[in-house]
């Protein structure tokens, strides 16, 4: 179901804009996207030369690819999930005023459009009670911490935050400027919950390993009434690699295994009602797995959401 909705709660604005958000069972679900990235496509993918995607640029571009300039768009986006208890943010994106010098596109960037899109959904920092990590890669933490009088502090202040202890042992023996800066922090005030394996955060919600990507990646499943949600964190990047499962990413910390988490992925929910939430697919980033002969298709849904 696609419903519209004028947030209830935080925003203070009675002329907020008209929001729309996706009725699963008791649950909503929400997107806040903080930024479109435009990235080069040799900067994501191995061994994926231009003429295996050129029998799909019909409906790869322009929204997922450019094929004149060779890039791919990516959304750099949040789910919001809400129970009839609690608004849970999945993933936080870049962030802003990172120092990120590895990457000039996002350092000390400006990201303050996704704080106006959580306002407009009605939520602020202090409405969320749950913040969840598929990973800790630069553009899924970024927003766990803000810079205030020179110090990075939690965003959002009545949250518990959600970690993979896989994923922060990894990090925490290779540390970097992200864990320094978004995570680092939240161990310090002992706002994080560390879970291992498959965890359930209540009813509707749970933690599903599928490293790979990273040692501690995960998936976020989604269930009421008999309606399920997965929030895909970076198992995928592109819909090509729905035809393409086998693809490498660049970024992947164990190639082969995230490509086997993608095919055992597709496999499993090809063809059934499960709706799909991708964090980088082009907007509206979510739809449904079809099988296309040997491999498999992408469905988005109808509405932007």
């Amino acid at each position: 179901m696609i419903c519209e909705y004028i947030g209830d709660r935080g925003s203070g604005d009675p002329g907020a804009k008209l929001m729309k958000y996706r009725q699963l069972g008791d649950v909503r679900l929400r997107r806040v996207v903080e930024s479109i990235l435009t990235s080069p496509v040799s900067e994501m993918f191995e061994d994926a030369p231009r003429e295996l995607w050129e029998p799909h640029f019909s409906w790869l571009c322009p929204d997922a690819l450019d094929k004149d300039s060779w890039q791919i768009h990516m959304p750099m986006q949040s789910y919001i999930v809400q129970t009839p208890h609690h608004n849970i943010l999945v993933d936080t994106c870049v962030g802003s005023d990172k120092r990120l010098p590895l990457r000039p596109h996002w350092d000390r960037a400006d990201h303050s459009a996704y704080v106006r899109a959580l306002n407009a959904h009605g939520l602020r920092f202090e409405d969320i009670d749950y913040v969840m990590c598929t990973h800790l890669h630069t553009d899924h933490c970024g927003w766990n911490t803000r810079l205030v009088d020179g110090s990075w502090v939690p965003t959002f202040p009545n949250a518990r935050y959600i970690f993979s202890r896989t994923e922060y042992e990894y990090w925490k023996k290779n540390p970097t400027a992200v864990y320094e800066q978004n995570v680092l922090p939240i161990v310090e005030r002992g706002l994080a919950d560390m879970v291992l394996g498959s965890f359930d955060l209540n009813e509707f919600v749970n933690v599903e390993p599928m490293p790979g990507h990273t040692p501690g990646h995960c998936c976020i499943n989604v269930r009421s009434k008999h309606e399920h949600a997965v929030i895909t964190g970076d198992l995928l990047h592109s819909p090509i690699q729905c035809v393409y499962p086998e693809w490498r990413n660049v970024w992947d910390w164990d190639k082969p295994q995230g490509a086997a988490a993608r095919v055992s992925f597709m496999e499993r929910y090809a063809e059934t009602d499960s709706l799909i939430c991708t964090i980088h697919f082009p907007l509206p980033s979510v739809g449904k797995l079809r099988r296309a002969g040997k491999s498999f298709r992408f469905r988005f849904d109808e509405h932007d959401w």
